[in-house]
């Protein structure tokens, strides 16, 4: 949807709706942390803040304020991140004890470990998980196109950003997963990391993103992306409006 319709309240209909059915875990992922005042102002409006509705407050809690580790004393709500703290780590060790340090520690095993719960399985998560200003995981490359083959450097890099969205929605693979952005695509190039629309992969006729966006016109193909536009709105998975102007006036 374009600026100003109100994306945010859409996806915060979406949490309360799934609240209502009982899921009661989400995660909501954006670019600000000033962002989460507003995620809570919009469940506040459809009746589940501090006040509580029906159901009660849905608890919203940033993940960057959580210490590495286990989250305690948050079970259910909303885990509101950034994308730039998906990808912040801490390593243990200093000075020369750090060659003999054991995996850092990542704010996205902590995401995924909280996803997972008391059962200790990722995989079994299916509640939200909302990309807000999704176009900031446009910078992935796929191991085709970047030349993964082990001979040689690779061609092009994936943004490390790009390949931890990619890394949670793959670790969560029965999660519901929402792609929110006014600009979500400007070519099909930056749609790699919508690897939920099940256009390419398992079960398509294309193996891969790479093979993808070769069938269908690499580049900045405005009508590659009408067809593809066409194509997912005729499944249900993609929404575009945007604020009419029939009340507006211009002066020159």
């Amino acid at each position: 949807d374009g600026a100003g319709v109100g994306k945010g309240r859409q996806l915060a209909g979406l949490i309360a709706d799934q609240w209502a059915a009982g899921n009661r875990k989400h995660v909501w992922v954006s670019v600000s942390t000033d962002l989460k005042l507003d995620a809570e102002r919009d469940l506040a409006d459809l009746g589940f803040g501090d006040d509580g509705g029906d159901d009660g407050a849905i608890g919203v809690e940033l993940l960057g304020k959580f210490a590495y580790g286990p989250i305690r004393g948050f079970d259910e709500g909303v885990m509101f991140a950034t994308y730039a703290s998906l990808v912040g780590q801490k390593q243990h060790g200093g000075g020369a004890r750090r060659k003999k340090a054991k995996k850092a520690h990542t704010r996205l095993d902590q995401l995924l470990a909280w996803c997972a719960g008391a059962g200790g399985r990722a995989d079994a998560f299916d509640g939200l998980v909302l990309f807000d200003e999704s176009h900031k995981a446009k910078n992935l490359v796929s191991e085709a196109e970047a030349g993964g083959n082990g001979k040689g450097p690779p061609k092009k890099k994936s943004s490390k950003m790009a390949k931890t969205v990619e890394a949670l929605q793959d670790q969560l693979p029965h999660a519901r997963v929402v792609y929110c952005s006014a600009t979500g695509a400007s070519s099909l190039a930056n749609m790699a990391y919508m690897t939920r629309l099940g256009l390419w992969g398992r079960g398509t006729p294309f193996e891969n993103f790479k093979k993808f966006e070769d069938s269908i016109g690499a580049g900045n193909n405005v009508g590659a992306m009408e067809l593809v536009a066409l194509d997912i709105k005729r499944r249900g998975m993609y929404i575009s409006r945007q604020l009419s102007f029939k009340a507006a006036s211009f002066n020159q």
